[in-house]
């Protein structure tokens, strides 16, 4: 059994315009994973913004390493 965590105490709710194929290459992801298309969209926000910090250390840190 998967347990719910919710990390965040408050959501918001956000409205965004998706290509014709999106929802239903959406629509079996859950199925596949158990949880919503809400859920789903979330942690694809998630991950992208992990990246993008994680990537942005990294430049940070060749930016800074040629400075010297």
């Amino acid at each position: 059994m998967m347990a719910l965590i919710n990390h965040h105490a408050y959501m918001v709710r956000a409205q965004i315009q998706l290509t014709q194929e999106d929802p239903q290459k959406l629509k079996k992801i859950p199925t596949r994973d158990g949880c919503s298309i809400s859920e789903v969209v979330r942690r694809g926000i998630r991950k992208e913004l992990s990246v993008n910090r994680a990537s942005r250390k990294w430049e940070d840190s060749l930016s800074a390493s040629t400075a010297d």
